[in-house]
């Protein structure tokens, strides 16, 4: 997947350069209010224009970027605590299992009156 991105980037770059070359003539640029304006190549105007956006968009974008790789810690940590814990109960099952003896009357008789009551009452 990164390689489609290096590939994606060297594109791009490639049509920044293509587009520097093909553009070096001036371009006024004039801050309305006040009487000042210069004249810069357009590939500089383009190229500001492109950094600009990257210092105005990046603190959002690492804000959110920071947030999902806080909640995907907490998620690991959750789900590391679920597995030891089902881990616990499936010993504490097998050692259950492994402790009692199919004939024993104590067993058959706590099971048979929820046998019986099934029987008779289907929502159980």
């Amino acid at each position: 997947m990164r390689f489609i991105f290096y590939i994606l980037y060297a594109l791009l770059a490639l049509v920044f350069i293509w587009l520097a070359v093909a553009n070096r003539g001036p371009a006024s640029i004039s801050l309305s209010p006040l009487d000042y304006a210069i004249d810069l190549p357009l590939f500089f105007v383009m190229i500001i224009g492109l950094f600009l956006g990257v210092i105005a968009l990046g603190p959002g974008n690492a804000w959110r970027r920071w947030k999902l790789q806080r909640q995907l810690k907490k998620a690991k940590h959750e789900n590391a605590a679920l597995k030891s814990e089902l881990e616990k109960v499936a010993t504490e099952r097998d050692l259950l299992k492994a402790s009692v003896r199919p004939d024993d009357p104590k067993i058959e008789a706590a099971q048979s009156p929820l046998i019986e009551q099934k029987a008779e009452d289907p929502q159980i």
